[in-house]
């Protein structure tokens, strides 16, 4: 993909972490080192491709409202909402328009120094200590 976007002169990539890749939760070990390896992927491009004129960040939501995540955790009696969200000072899930937005950022010419980033759009999530 990044050979491809270097020949067409450059551009944006996007990928998509989760709060996962940047903090521990119970019970998610395969996910959180697929989202963890995410993570790594994007920071090995930035640098491999921003010469190159293709920068390359990461967005690692925590709990959207979507409904795979109403279907897979919500209705999960051993999901704890309060640990995940209710906690976090925003408080609350994140609505999808929330992070396209954030993507649509990425992805223009107004975004043209961020490369390599990953960027928390969680509600404060992976900032707050267990308590």
């Amino acid at each position: 993909m990044g050979k491809l976007m270097v020949k067409s002169g450059g551009g944006a990539v996007i990928n998509t972490g989760s709060s996962a890749s940047v903090m521990g939760i119970p019970g998610c070990d395969a996910y959180t080192a697929a989202k963890g390896a995410t993570v790594s992927l994007t920071r090995s491009m930035a640098v491999e491709y921003g010469k190159k004129g293709v920068r390359v960040n990461c967005i690692c939501p925590a709990g959207i409202a979507t409904e795979m995540v109403k279907a897979s955790s919500l209705d999960d009696p051993n999901f704890d909402a309060a640990y995940f969200f209710k906690r976090a000072p925003l408080s609350r899930l994140g609505e999808p328009g929330e992070i396209a937005s954030l993507a649509v950022f990425l992805a223009s010419d107004e975004s043209s120094y961020i490369n390599g980033a990953i960027i928390r759009a969680d509600g404060g999530t992976t900032v707050t200590p267990i308590s």
